[in-house]
């Protein structure tokens, strides 16, 4: 973790260790007096907040669906997603302990041990992801009634068959990824045709272009591995051309309000699609591409996180490393 230099706990506002030797960090976008927090003061705030929100949908009170994670995930400041990745399992480990007393149908309790897995998988566990998603997979199929919050139900009928519908996919979008990363392709073709599956037998109407668009791509891209052995180059191809319809979709699906303020979640993801082309396209040797798309995300990332934001240190240092290459292809040619 990152040692903040100048401001204090903005929960304790202690500006030393916190009683376990913890030191103050720094692993959002907020600057000045909001800058510097103990990864315990995170979990105690978050515990709390966590507690808020339950009590408040227990009485009836309707809940956004992503907010029971967003004091787990998200700086309660600045609205970004926390980047220190100590910082992020042990909050993920903590959601998963504050939801001990509840059952695997329990919506908190199911979603804590979900962004826990997905966490696993981020950070390249590969084999604690497979048993986690595993699990949840056995959780949905085996829950006809749908999660529920100490037996009630969320949502109308309709909310909770699409909030079933969500989890199922994205559980097995994420079971034939982790065995697509382990070159298993039998086991990975499988539970993306589970998500296709899915897409076209649902009923409900909320299903998106963008679902089926990427189960799509991922059966392609997966029949092709299957299908080809060759020097890399074809594959590298595959994945610039799959990493730019990903950006596509997301531009066109994801809405910006630019007006009073700008939705900083969406915009994040769709940078991070340019990232991940901008990636690919350098590995691919395209690198007029990859040095626009770079230059775009450093200076998006220094405007909207800071100069010492880790997002922008790695785009900086990716935009340095393609002049660096692009350079040399000029001598060489």
């Amino acid at each position: 973790m990152a040692t903040a230099k100048y401001a204090p706990c903005w929960i304790c506002l202690e500006e030393d260790s916190d009683e376990g030797g913890g030191r103050l960090v720094r692993a959002c976008a907020c600057r000045g007096d909001a800058a510097g927090y103990h990864a315990s003061c995170i979990i105690k705030y978050a515990a709390q907040k966590s507690k808020e929100l339950l009590q408040k949908a227990e009485g009836g009170t309707e809940i956004r669906m992503c907010s029971f994670s967003q004091p787990w995930e998200h700086c309660p400041n600045c609205r970004q997603p926390y980047t220190d990745k100590d910082l992020e399992r042990r909050l993920a480990e903590a959601f998963v302990e504050s939801t001990e007393d509840f059952p695997d149908s329990h919506y908190v309790r199911f979603l804590s041990r979900f962004n826990r897995a997905s966490l696993l998988k981020d950070q390249d566990d590969l084999g604690g992801a497979l048993d986690e998603f595993s699990y949840l997979l056995d959780v949905v199929k085996s829950n006809d009634a749908g999660l529920s919050l100490n037996g009630k139900r969320m949502y109308d009928h309709d909310a909770q068959d699409y909030l079933m519908f969500t989890f199922e996919f994205r559980i097995n979008n994420n079971l034939g990824s982790i065995y697509e990363e382990m070159n298993e392709f039998p086991k990975a073709l499988e539970y993306f045709n589970a998500c296709m599956s899915q897409v076209d037998d649902s009923s409900t109407s909320r299903v998106s272009l963008g679902q089926r668009g990427h189960t799509e791509d991922c059966i392609r891209r997966v029949k092709f591995k299957m299908e080809t052995v060759d020097d890399g180059s074809a594959e590298l191809a595959w994945k610039v051309e799959a990493a730019r319809r990903h950006l596509e979709r997301e531009t066109r699906l994801t809405r910006l309000t630019v007006e009073d303020k700008v939705d900083t979640c969406n915009e994040r993801r769709i940078f991070d699609c340019k990232m991940e082309l901008a990636i690919h396209l350098m590995n691919d040797s395209q690198f007029l591409e990859s040095l626009k798309l770079f230059k775009e995300g450093a200076d998006h990332f220094q405007r909207v996180l800071g100069p010492e934001h880790q997002c922008t240190i790695t785009a900086k240092t990716l935009l340095a490393r393609t002049k660096a290459m692009y350079l040399q292809q000029l001598k060489e040619t």
